[in-house]
């Protein structure tokens, strides 16, 4: 599962590759590091990285993923970004630029089901679309009254960010 991770002022895009145990294979950015981690109390953490040993504190920030993380010698202030965060920072915004007549995914998905074909009329607010991401179910709805112009995709394909799903036109 790849996350962005705002670290104070740098941003750093950390990716999962592997886990057996305490033993993580993780890439960071560009580089990719072997190590091993363990909860030695509630929220704070034992990391092994080449022969150094490293302890962290994680402290609850004022929002689900932001954190205040103490090092020995350092504090920092982290937000963790994941999919299913930045759909709830998009939740409520216009994914499609401010074009009413097109549905799309602000980020990669596949698609579960599509509820409309060419010619249906759809009102505003009723689900067209169900896609998936991260193994989270989403419905995208239409935003404004007409008809579908056109289904640009079916099950089971999988799309990229802002990719357009479905056209609408008035009616």
């Amino acid at each position: 599962m790849a996350l962005d991770i705002k670290i104070d002022n740098r941003k750093a895009k950390v990716d999962l590759i592997e886990k057996n145990g305490n033993i993580m294979k993780v890439k960071v950015d560009d580089r990719i590091y072997e190590v091993d981690v363990a909860m030695v109390e509630d929220m704070v953490y034992s990391i092994l990285h080449v022969g150094r040993s490293y302890n962290l504190e994680m402290i609850q920030g004022n929002s689900q993923n932001s954190y205040h993380v103490n090092a020995l010698y350092n504090s920092y202030h982290i937000e963790i970004q994941d999919s299913s965060s930045k759909l709830k920072l998009t939740k409520g915004k216009d994914h499609n630029g401010g074009e009413e007549h097109l549905v799309t995914t602000p980020m990669p998905a596949k698609i579960v089901k599509v509820l409309v074909k060419p010619g249906d009329t759809v009102k505003n607010g009723q689900t067209v679309i169900i896609v998936s991401a991260m193994k989270m179910e989403m419905e995208f709805k239409a935003k404004m009254d007409g008809k579908v112009k056109k289904v640009l995709v079916k099950e089971d394909d999988t799309v990229n960010v802002n990719e357009t799903l479905i056209e609408l036109s008035e009616k």
